[in-house]
Formats: structure tokens, C-alpha cells, sequence
């Protein structure tokens, strides 16, 4: 609690002074405290066990190594207790009876302690209802730890019980550690496999993450000009047009800003442009939780139509002091119920400007007086 406390107070102060503590209550425990209850008991119940059960499937030396620290707690436990009720009754029969060794004492209070530890981190991995498989990052520490008693125990079980009974153990941990290394690793050697043949592999190219990091380097590209987005989304392209952006000179004007409607940091990152506006992510927008928003029709908010309507006002005054040539809608390529465009004030304000088309998954939009066609009409229009 002291090591909470001391670590959250600077921030709750630095908050305090900046004037912030009302948005921090807002966005971090008002908005936390529905979205975790957005979906059903039943269904958090449910997501909990699949998840849980293929997560310690595939990193099973650690529920083994977790069992093993569990039991030798219970055995412990139960010497404990006896050894209690031979004092009572030795005391009784006023013989003396040595104590339990401190030492063993001392291992089984770190272990209760190591369980504690992981009982806390699983409290807070689960607490918002959500299992992705990044929150187990929470109880890796304390599973790491456990996992090194449980190595511990092992070794001593398998020495009091002979040469046949070690080497089941062993080929049992190989079997399962072998397991996940494969399930883990195989995309670590296929990609090292790339970096020395200097070539990407077809599982590379095909893989979900190549493909997502190609469309936003694709888009990218498109939203900075370039003559042939495809051909010039590679990492060296983008990275020469990364040198002259807004960051490093003055902002010239609408070409200099982009609007992201969803949630796609990256693309600020490949293009260098600057956001057009305060909101990166659509979810105050819209009031729709971020794991939830890509679900095809589905619109349920957790926030107060009042709420959402005042910041998509708040969003049409962004844009319309920095004018962004090009607005991307990331989110309406997946629901359509949540496109840029099914907002009325917003689909109105959209009116000034024309669709491209998707590019990759992206719908992508130019300001119609900024159109080539246009421009040609009107060479002396804005820039």
C-alpha cells in the first residue's frame, strides 16, 4: 500500500496542478468502470476459461511448475498444523518437542507470498472483464518466479525417487517446453531466416502484421503524394519523406495535417503529417469501446449521446481551423455502423470532400477543392 501510495502521488499532484484531475476521473474510472461492465458476466466467465486454458496449454511448464508450488505449499501447510496439534497435546503431557526448522518455515512463507503476488496480478489482469493475451504480461513476474521454485522442487522429488522417475519428469518438461517454443518461435526463425537471406519470406508477406504494417505504410505514402503509393510504401521511401515533415520545418498548411478516424497511430508516424485534431481515437466520439467498435453493427455506447455529440463538435472545429487535405475513416471499413459518415453533422461537414475509394482497409477522402482536377481548373486556389 506505502509502495502505491508513493508511487501515485506525484501523479495525482502533477494532475492537481495542471487542472486535470476531473478529465482523469472522466476517462480513467468512470469510463474503466463501464467498460468493463459492457459485457455480460456469462460471457467474461466464458472468454476468462478459453483463454486461460490456452494460454497455460501453451505455456505449460509454468502450470506444471505452478501445480508443484501449489502442493508443496498444502504439504507444508499440513506439517505446520500437525506440528501445532503435537505441541498442544506435548504440552499437555508436559514433554518437549522440537520445533518445525526455521528454514523450511521461511520457504513456505515465500511461497504463500509468490501465490499472493500472482493472485494480485491475476485480480488486475481480469478486472476489466478483457483476457487478450498482452494482459498476461501482468503475472509473467510472479509465474517466472514460481516457475523457478517449482524447477526447485522438481529436482528435489526427482533425486529422492530414483534414475526412471527423473527421466519421465525431464522428457515430460522437454515434451511440453518444446511445445512452446514452436508455438512462439517458429515466426522468430522465419523472420531471421528473412533478415539473413535479405529477402521476406511468402509466410512473412502473408502474415497478419506484415500485412497490416504494408496497408499503413501504403496509406501513408498516398496521404504524403507520392507519385506511386505502392511502390514507394517500403521502409527507405518513407523514411526519406519522414525527413521533411512538420516536425522539422514550419507548417505550411492543409497538406501538413490528417485526420484519422478510428484508431491508427501509425499512420501518423509513417507520414509524418501532424493530427488535425485532439482526438486520436474515436471511442469519445463515439462512445463505443475499442475492442468492441470493429464489431460489424455494433454501436452500443457507454457514454451519454450528450457527451459524444459535444466532441464531435468539438472534432468539426478542429478541422475546420486546420483544414486536413485528407481524412482517412479506419473504422467504417469494419462497421459500417460507426463510419465517418453516419453521423449527420459530421457526413455534413464530410461534404467538402470526395472519396477515393479503400485503400487496403482504409476509406480515404480528399478535400474536393484540393483534387487534381480541381487544382488544374484553379491554379491560383489554396494550396
Amino acid at each position: 500500500m506505502t509502495g502505491f501510495v508513493a508511487g501515485s502521488l506525484p501523479f495525482i499532484v502533477y494532475l492537481a496542478v495542471t487542472h486535470s484531475l476531473s478529465p482523469y476521473w472522466l476517462y480513467v474510472w468512470v469510463w474503466g468502470g463501464r467498460y468493463a461492465n459492457y459485457n455480460s458476466l456469462f460471457s467474461i466467465i466464458a472468454l476468462g476459461l478459453r483463454v486461460n486454458v490456452g494460454y497455460f496449454a501453451l505455456n505449460n511448464t509454468l502450470l506444471i511448475t505452478l501445480v508443484v508450488v501449489v502442493g508443496s505449499i498444502i504439504k507444508r501447510a499440513r506439517r505446520v498444523s500437525k506440528h501445532r496439534e503435537s505441541e498442544k497435546g506435548d504440552i499437555c503431557n508436559s514433554n518437549a518437542t522440537p520445533s518445525p526448522d526455521i528454514a523450511a518455515r521461511r520457504v513456505f512463507a515465500s511461497d504463500v507470498t509468490l501465490l499472493i503476488w500472482l493472485a494480485a496480478s491475476f485480480v488486475g489482469l481480469s478486472v476489466g472483464g478483457r483476457f487478450y493475451t498482452h494482459y498476461f504480461f501482468q503475472i509473467m513476474p510472479a509465474l517466472s518466479l514460481i516457475g523457478a521454485r517449482g524447477f526447485s522442487e522438481i529436482a528435489s522429488y526427482t533425486r529422492a525417487h530414483g534414475k526412471h522417475t527423473r527421466q519421465a519428469v525431464i522428457a515430460l518438461l522437454v515434451i511440453g517446453f518444446t511445445i512452446t517454443v514452436v508455438r512462439f518461435h517458429t515466426r522468430t526463425i522465419t523472420l531471421a531466416a528473412d533478415w539473413v537471406r535479405g529477402k521476406k519470406s511468402e509466410a512473412t508477406v502473408t502474415w497478419f502484421h506484415e500485412r497490416l504494417n504494408h496497408e499503413e505504410r501504403v496509406v501513408a505514402a498516398l496521404v504524403r503524394d507520392l507519385p506511386d503509393a505502392a511502390d514507394a510504401s517500403d521502409s527507405l521511401g518513407l523514411e526519406g519523406i519522414r525527413r521533411d515533415t512538420p516536425r522539422s520545418r514550419a507548417i505550411e498548411g492543409a497538406s501538413d495535417y490528417l485526420f484519422v478516424w478510428g484508431y491508427r497511430p501509425e499512420i501518423f508516424y509513417w507520414s509524418g503529417l501532424l493530427p488535425a485534431s485532439r482526438y486520436l481515437s474515436a471511442q469519445p466520439l463515439t462512445g463505443v469501446p475499442a475492442d468492441a467498435q470493429y464489431a460489424n453493427g455494433e454501436r452500443r455506447s457507454i457514454l451519454e449521446e450528450s457527451s459524444t455529440a459535444a466532441a464531435r463538435a468539438q472534432l468539426i472545429n478542429d478541422l475546420k481551423e486546420t483544414q486536413p487535405k485528407y481524412i482517412i475513416d479506419e473504422l467504417g471499413f469494419f462497421n459500417g455502423a460507426l463510419a465517418i459518415l453516419e453521423y449527420p453533422e459530421l457526413k455534413e461537414y464530410m461534404d467538402s470532400y470526395k472519396a477515393l475509394g479503400a485503400t487496403g482497409r482504409f476509406l480515404v477522402y480528399i478535400r474536393r477543392d484540393l483534387t487534381r482536377k480541381n487544382l488544374l481548373r484553379n491554379p491560383n486556389g489554396p494550396p
